[in-house]
């Protein structure tokens, strides 16, 4: 009834099977890296950097901190406390003028903002690294970082 070559026109030779297989996987493939890659691109919620790092105390006895907080919530923030913490507090204060905290009013969702805090070493500090973690709650969520602070005596 029917010949022997009808196959309703959907006959694929494997040359041409290879190549379909081979662009489906790399679409595939491409989604994937779009996935991977996007949270790269990212603000993340903390970025801290210190101003004098190395820190040479006969050169000068303080540094400044600089933390940008994004927020990257969906929602505005509102009453958003940052923290600045020494890991080792027998070594280094860290403050605005009176407190190792700030409290940010508001931070609008994709926007950010800048904080500074002071950090002194104390009188009877080591050559050394020591740590300064940072952190806050956006909305819920916790963020932290942190920063290492190389101090000379020379």
């Amino acid at each position: 009834m029917y010949e022997r070559d009808f196959g309703f026109g959907l006959e694929f030779s494997k040359a041409k099977l290879k190549v379909v297989g081979a662009l489906v996987l790399l679409g595939i493939l491409l989604i994937a890296l779009i996935f991977v890659f996007s949270s790269f691109f990212q603000p993340k919620a903390i970025a801290a950097t210190l101003k004098d790092n190395p820190l040479h105390l006969k050169e000068k006895r303080f540094t400044e901190l600089t933390v940008i907080v994004t927020n990257t919530t969906q929602e505005t923030a509102k009453n958003v406390i940052l923290k600045a913490e020494a890991e080792d507090s027998q070594a280094l204060i860290i403050g605005t003028s009176s407190s190792d905290s700030e409290k940010i009013e508001l931070i609008e969702s994709g926007l950010n903002r800048k904080l500074s805090f002071l950090v002194w070493p104390r009188e009877n500090i080591k050559e050394g690294n020591y740590r300064i973690n940072i952190s806050t709650t956006i909305n819920g969520k916790k963020f932290t970082d942190s920063v290492v602070l190389q101090v000379f005596q020379d």
